[in-house]
């Protein structure tokens, strides 16, 4: 057999236009040839096997991620905006295609066009797997500079030919974060003078970005901006300044406006604050309840047709009240689809300074406002003839912010876990009382949860704003009780409450408590709430006769508060007031309207099953069936008129309903809960369970339709009023969980207050099932658009019944559900610090909101390990404020800052900057605070370490409003020079330029034998840049172990300079305190020793040290919290010397026994209370795993006063 291999030939002839491929034997005879040769005629013996190769196609699909963005505005591709630090690259990719099908390898290469077009980087050839694969290859983040252009290209091999090149995209860097400049306003300037509230304001901004520009300025007024996108402000040519024309402030008082930058790489500014008085109107006169403004107290109440009416004293009752919203204004959605008023739970009442009311309003799951009152300029005047004569418009309407705190009104702190949610779908009843707390602004009381709780919503002044703490008014069960609001009942200047007993129809007064001290009235808003305070005012109005009862104060102007009530059948009565200490405390109710249609109201329809029999529709059904669009509605034509229930007390009537010829929709009726309808699914459920004899009872609501953010129906509703031993109820259903479900009781009543099918449970997808062996019961819920249950509610006796979803139930569900060692829920989902919280019978589980990790805990356990605490004046309003640093793990962390009061007391932990998830590694930084840039806020230094072992020195610029910029990278200390793990930071103004430094000693040797340690400066420049680090005093080898001391800052000579005390412990016990002086230059001296004590008579390990002015004679002292064991501990206050040493301590503080283990707390020194004496504050950690903050303020002899707790977070939840 021969083979010949021809491969290299024909690819020397590469352009040849053919090439002949032909096999001859040699047929001459020669001596040694005795025969000829010939090829063999058989085709199966001779082949020609030729295997083409073709060069790879040019690589398709080239992007990057991130990708650039704005390509108009760079003029290429776009730009590339700030990139994660610890991911550390920009990737590149492309898909490849062979033609022959063979694999093959990449080349990436980068070229800065900035530069000339110079290669800065290319990958080598890569590997990318099969053909028609993705290839990627990452380009290091030191190989981008902000400001410069690159291009990045890409070609393929198979190994033995390549591709031509393709050329990517072309991009710009921007890696620096845009900054606001400044927010002016002549209409509503910082310091007050401008408009008044209810006018528009214009506000100027300026902003600046080195790079790409800024792209837009985008603001917030009186609430948080978003993660995503906000309102923008316009460019302003004239001005040369981005400008936020005619914004409506409707708020009169103390207005924030957020301000932020993003420049066209997508890179965000931090928020500024600007912050401004809009005073309130002082001509503005007030009907408290006047709707119209003609200072007549109105009524409001819902017609059978779902429209709102409105009634005032005057109304003729053969005429009926003045229609002031049609049911399409309404917040919830009717069987047709449609918007209603019907089932919305209403409140309204005016004053500080709003003389038309606006109305409160609950459709179950969100609280609205329907803004009435003047000053909305922009908005549908309320009333007008282009509103129909209408009052409530959805145009006007606003959705009312949730309080995401809740203190107990009555101690002070913070509410017990679950009694208070994150949304309003807990709500039951809603009161708008006025003025409780007597700031000014008008509240909101609500009944909320299965525990029927009281609460107060205090107003902000913003329609729909509430203060961001609600306040629990006591412990009371208000579940048989309706609350309603008359006004300021007593004279004392504040609203009381009136409450009926639904059980006994008794009712009673609940006065107001205001105390007068120095000349200020001092309001206890929980007195309203107290049992112990009320006085029975009324007997006999029982729900049989007056199923809802209203108050709006007083009707007729004779300076006494009246009622108002619906009776059966839509009667509306007036019963009026007589003046206190009167006996009856009221007149006889008088008949005032009738809201709903007669039964002796008839219409006859033509029958579903034969046109030409007319059947009968009376009354509210008769109006139900007429609201839900009649024969063309969904209910189509009757197959039943109205009939009397078996029951001897409802009426119904069937009817054939969308696509049926038989009866598949009803309306039923009932003196105590009125007119619905019910049909499909539902109604086929319903019915299995016994109708309106069953379980469910008689509906109270008519078929809802659930529709998503995006206005999509995923399934439908409907509700019913139950059983006195069931409880209230529901029927749903959806085509993304097939049949339909029925709740009742404490798993209907949950799943309402997590919001219903729009929450976060969605749909039930089981009924209520047994638990396998504990006692129990469970519903499922899955969320539609997923494939799986993904959440449930669990009831069992003693816990109630409590939801659980998302990764927090799937990893209970890991655990094994009610199995496991978590046992059953005892709360639904709460915020905590960075994320949600849910408690178990046996423990509690934490999931976090930036990272994602889901995490289940013992009761006891603390995050003490997770937290860091630092003080300092974020804020710049002279008083200390503590810091604390929170690592959430994966490489995620956030700041949060407690701001000090001026009762020396401090507020509750705010979030002032958080990082993305995977960006900021708190293990990997050493922070330290000082005032970097002299603007009388402090910032924040931090040293990090990166992979390689090179440093960086970052900044945190604190911004007007205690916030912080994004880390701003300082001097870098390349790889190989220290080791991060010897070095020790602090700052001071150690060159006295009224600029703070950063120090840092050095463990060049770290023994304690044979320790050598270093110090050196980072000098702030002018420019607010950190300089080259300056070295100072470096101790003789063997001279300092910089672990055997505990250091502190602060100016010990009185030279207008930082200094370094340090506490040294030697090994045979003894304790020496040092100082290390600096120099002009910020250069620091080497220490000198001024006090010693013995071995044996201060034990180093026990100190924690401080530095502070704690007798407010301008002279610093150094401060040592030592632990003397037993949960006992004293401050000792070491005084200064002219020369910066230290003489004998005194103690300044000695603490009760067992009160104060100093391995709970580490202290801090700062002015809390801006008096100019230096406290001590401490985050102290029980053995309960709760956190409280707590100050010992300064005397004015130096001594300190017993810790007060400031604030306090439950176990767990900090």
């Amino acid at each position: 057999m021969l083979d010949f291999t021809v491969t290299d030939q024909v690819a020397a002839r590469v352009g040849t236009p053919s090439v002949i491929l032909a096999v001859q034997g040699n047929e001459t005879k020669v001596d040694s040839n005795n025969g000829f040769k010939r090829i063999s005629r058989e085709p199966a013996d001779t082949v020609i096997s030729i295997n083409y190769n073709t060069p790879p196609d040019p690589p398709t699909n080239l992007r990057s991620d991130p990708a650039p963005i704005n390509g108009a505005a760079s003029g290429n591709c776009g730009y590339i905006g700030r990139l994660n630090p610890d991911v550390g690259r920009l990737r590149l990719m492309a898909d490849r295609n062979d033609p022959d099908g063979d694999d093959g390898e990449l080349w990436f290469a980068l070229n800065e066009m900035s530069a000339g077009g110079v290669e800065i980087w290319n990958s080598g050839w890569t590997s990318w797997g099969p053909n028609g694969a993705t290839g990627m290859a990452d380009v290091p983040l030191d190989r981008l500079t902000p400001g410069s252009t690159y291009r990045w290209s890409i070609r393929a091999r198979d190994g033995r030919r390549d591709s031509e090149w393709t050329h990517g995209c072309t991009f710009s860097v921007d890696g620096t974060v845009p900054a606001v400049g400044e927010v002016s306003s002549t209409d509503f300037p910082r310091n007050g003078g401008g408009k008044t509230a209810d006018n528009t304001g214009t506000f100027h901004v300026t902003a600046t970005d080195p790079d790409s520009g800024v792209g837009r300025v985008e603001f917030a007024l009186n609430s948080t901006l978003p993660v995503g996108e906000a309102s923008p402000a316009v460019w302003d040519e004239v001005t040369s300044k981005w400008r936020i024309p005619d914004l409506p402030i409707t708020r009169w008082g103390a207005n924030t406006l957020l301000v932020r930058a993003v420049d066209r790489a997508g890179n965000r500014s931090q928020p500024l604050v600007y912050e401004f008085y809009a005073p309130g109107n002082p001509n503005a006169t007030t009907t408290l309840g006047d709707i119209t403004g003609d200072t007549r107290v109105d009524m409001l109440a819902t017609t059978d047709g779902g429209d709102l009416k409105m009634y005032d004293a005057g109304t003729d009752p053969a005429t009926g009240g003045r229609l002031v919203s049609l049911a399409a204004q309404g917040p919830k959605t009717s069987a047709s689809g449609q918007p209603t008023w019907t089932g919305a739970l209403l409140a309204h009442r005016g004053g500080a300074g709003i003389t038309h009311d606006d109305l409160f309003v609950h459709d179950g799951t969100n609280l609205y406002v329907y803004r009435n009152s003047d000053g909305y300029t922009a908005l549908p005047k309320p009333g007008a003839p282009n509103n129909g004569g209408q009052y409530y418009v959805s145009q006007n309407r606003v959705l009312a912010g949730r309080p995401f705190l809740c203190v107990d009104a009555r101690t002070g702190q913070d509410c017990a876990p679950g009694i208070y949610a994150d949304d309003w779908g807990r709500v039951k009843q809603i009161v708008a009382p006025g003025d409780v707390d007597g700031d000014g602004a008008l509240d909101l009381i609500t009944v909320e949860g299965d525990t029927n709780r009281l609460f107060l919503h205090s107003g902000n002044g913003t329609p729909g704003g509430f203060d961001l703490t609600a306040k629990l008014l006591g412990n009371t069960d208000w579940a048989d009780r309706d609350i309603i609001a008359p006004g300021d009942v007593t004279g004392d200047e504040r609203p009381d409450l009136w409450v009926r007993d639904r059980t006994t129809g008794n009712l009673y007064q609940y006065p107001s408590s205001v105390t007068t001290t120095g000349g200020i009235k001092i309001t206890d808003p929980a007195a309203v709430a107290d049992d112990g305070r009320r006085v029975p005012i009324a007997t006999d109005l029982t729900t049989a006769a007056y199923p809802l009862l209203h108050t709006d104060g007083d009707l007729d102007g004779d300076k006494n508060a009246d009622l108002w009530a619906e009776g059966p059948g839509g009667s509306l009565y007036v019963i009026k007031g007589n003046p206190q200490g009167t006996e009856p405390r009221f007149a006889p109710a008088q008949p005032l309207a009738n809201s709903n249609t007669p039964w002796t109201t008839c219409e006859k329809f033509s029958s579903a099953g034969d046109t030409n029999v007319k059947l009968d529709l009376c009354g509210p059904i008769l109006a139900k069936y007429k609201a839900t669009g009649g024969p063309t509605g969904p209910l189509r034509l009757p197959t039943v008129g109205t009939a009397a229930d078996s029951d001897g007390i409802g009426r119904y009537a069937d009817f054939q309903a969308v696509g049926g010829g038989a009866t598949n929709a009803s309306i039923h009726w009932s003196p105590t809960t009125g007119a619905w309808s019910v049909q499909g699914n539902i109604r086929n459920t319903w019915l299995t369970g016994g109708g309106t004899h069953g379980p469910l009872g008689y509906p109270v609501g008519d078929e809802d339709t659930v529709r998503d953010g995006a206005g999509t129906t995923i399934g439908w509703i409907s509700r019913f009023a139950g059983t006195a031993t069931t409880g209230a109820g529901a029927v749903t259903w959806t085509p993304y969980t097939g049949p339909a479900h029925p709740i009742t009781g404490e798993t209907y009543n949950r799943w309402q207050a997590t919001g219903g099918p729009r929450g976060p449970l969605g749909f039930p997808t089981t009924d209520i099932t047994d638990t396998p062996t504990k006692p129990g019961a469970y519903t499922h819920f899955r969320t539609p658009g997923t494939s799986a249950d993904n959440g449930s509610v669990y009831t069992t006796p003693g816990a109630g019944a409590h939801a659980v979803w998302g990764n927090i139930r799937n990893r209970w569900a890991e655990l094994g559900w009610e199995q496991g060692y978590l046992g059953f829920p005892t709360s639904d989902e709460y915020d905590v610090t960075g994320g949600r919280r849910s408690d178990f019978q046996g423990g509690y589980v934490r999931w976090n909101n930036i990272t994602g990790a889901t995490v289940d805990h013992l009761p006891g356990d603390t995050t003490r390990d997770r937290r860091n605490e630092y003080s300092g004046d974020f804020d710049g309003d002279g008083r200390a404020d503590v810091l604390t640093v929170y690592d959430y793990g994966q490489s995620t962390s956030a700041f949060f800052v407690s701001a000090g009061n001026a009762d020396g007391t401090f507020g509750a932990p705010r979030q002032v900057w958080a990082s993305l998830a995977g960006h900021w590694d708190t293990t990997r930084v050493k922070y330290t605070i000082g005032d970097f840039d002299g603007d009388g806020r402090d910032d924040i230094a931090a040293l990090h370490v990166w992979n390689d072992g090179s440093t960086s020195l970052f900044k945190f610029i604190a911004h007007p409003g205690g916030v912080f910029s994004e880390p701003i990278p300082g001097y870098v200390t390349p790889a190989g020079n220290w080791d991060w793990n010897r070095a020790m930071v602090m700052a001071g103004d150690f060159n006295g330029d009224g600029k703070d430094d950063v120090a840092m000693l050095y463990a060049k040797v770290a023994d304690p034998a044979n320790g050598t340690t270093s110090v050196h400066t980072w000098v702030v420049r002018s420019d607010g840049t950190f300089d080259t680090p300056l070295p100072g005093w470096q101790s003789a080898p063997g001279g300092w172990n910089a672990a055997s001391a505990k250091y502190t800052v602060g100016d010990y000579n009185g030279d207008g300079r930082a200094d370094i005390a340090a506490l040294y412990g030697w090994s045979d016990g003894s304790v020496t305190l040092h100082t290390l002086l600096a120099g002009p230059d910020g250069a620091l001296a080497a220490p000198v020793q001024s006090w010693r004590a013995a071995p044996g008579t201060w034990d180093w390990n026990k100190t924690q040290l401080t530095t502070g002015d704690y007798n407010g004679d301008h002279r610093v002292e150094i401060g040592a919290m030592y632990d003397l064991g037993a949960g006992t501990a004293e401050y000792r206050v070491f005084p200064t010397t002219a020369t910066g040493g230290f003489t004998n301590p005194v103690v300044a503080w000695h603490s009760a026994p067992g009160t104060w283990d100093t391995g709970s707390a580490y202290p801090l020194a700062g002015d809390v209370n801006g008096d100019g004496r230096t406290d001590i504050s401490a985050m102290y950690e029980w053995n309960d795993g709760s956190t409280t903050l707590n100050t010992l303020s300064a005397k004015t002899d130096g001594t300190l006063n017993p810790p007060v707790q400031a604030w306090r977070a439950a176990p767990g939840t900090w």
